[in-house]
């Protein structure tokens, strides 16, 4: 699991910073990709560094009301508040849609690697691409999670009428959620949290989208309906940009990028990188042939499998 009951975080997921795009989106200069390449990948990294903004802009919104000591442990936010956290939230999933986007881009201009990929439909692409996705049981459900919350957002003639509100989760932190009832076919939305009876955790939600009230715990008047909370935007941001070790380094083994060990370039480490050891994972079986150290990380050579080139690895765990 990404997130345990506890509130902490596995340990390989991490909270994403410039320093870690940029090392990513560094290394195919050395393949001496093709304008197309060159134009695909360049706007990748521009709409991840975009996503990172965006994500801070959700957290900037939030901390204007969040916890802020022992003795103030509950700060409800005002309208306004609530105006510019949604906004900053709908913001951040509309990116989010936009870098899947540009990550495919590159995936199709690198054919001999990635062949047919998908890009119609995000959710066709990330079924098409779970063979290659980094840490598949944790990423994949946050993707398709961000991808299923972003398509209420743009597609809400699609369901049935629902409205949006702000929740608390258990780490005490505010999210936006939407929150609607089901259609006549008892259908609700991928991934929403069903809302069967009065005495559901969410139900007072879905009570005041239907501008109801329970009269002592009278059901009577209930409708089930569902609400699909904001998945927390870190962990997509992550989920998002780990795959940069999966699609970066299977296109690297089949280049020319033995430049790479000599390049003396290093990403520069500003405020919001919160850590100067991102880990890189190996996104295939190798075998680590060459290992080197700088003032950044250390930098592994790694033969992919028996008929495949050398690919680097920067790593403090090399493998």
């Amino acid at each position: 699991m990404v997130e345990g009951e506890d509130g902490l975080v596995a340990e390989h997921v991490f909270r994403v910073g410039p320093a870690y795009v940029e090392h990513w989106l560094h290394e195919p200069e050395h393949w001496g990709p093709s304008p197309a390449e060159h134009t695909a990948l360049e706007a990748l990294r521009d709409a991840l560094l975009q996503l990172l903004q965006l994500r801070d802009g959700v957290q900037r919104a939030r901390g204007e009301f969040g916890p802020v000591s022992v003795f103030y442990p509950q700060n409800y936010p005002s309208i306004n508040q609530k105006y510019r956290l949604y906004r900053a939230t709908v913001e951040y999933f509309q990116q989010f849609y936009t870098s899947i986007d540009k990550l495919t881009n590159v995936m199709r201009r690198h054919r001999d690697v990635f062949a047919d990929v998908p890009h119609r439909s995000v959710a066709k692409f990330l079924k098409w691409y779970e063979p290659y996705a980094m840490f598949p049981e944790d990423s994949l459900g946050l993707l398709g999670s961000a991808r299923s919350f972003r398509a209420l957002i743009n597609h809400s003639s699609s369901f049935q009428l629902f409205d949006w509100h702000t929740v608390s989760t258990r780490q005490f932190y505010v999210r936006v959620a939407f929150v609607g009832e089901q259609s006549a076919t008892a259908f609700s939305p991928e991934g929403s949290t069903p809302i069967d009876n009065p005495q559901d955790d969410l139900a007072p939600l879905l009570l005041a989208t239907q501008e109801q009230e329970l009269d002592d715990g009278d059901g009577a008047e209930f409708r089930p309906g569902w609400c699909f909370i904001a998945p927390d935007e870190d962990l997509v941001t992550w989920a998002l940009c780990v795959q940069l070790n999966s699609v970066l380094q299977r296109i690297a083994s089949v280049r020319d990028n033995s430049s790479v060990m000599t390049c003396d370039w290093r990403p520069t480490l500003t405020g919001d990188d919160v850590r100067a050891d991102y880990p890189i994972f190996a996104a295939m079986p190798g075998v680590v042939t060459a290992t080197w150290t700088t003032d950044f990380a250390t930098t592994a050579t790694v033969r992919m499998g028996e008929n495949t080139d050398l690919t680097s690895l920067n790593s403090t765990d090399s493998g």
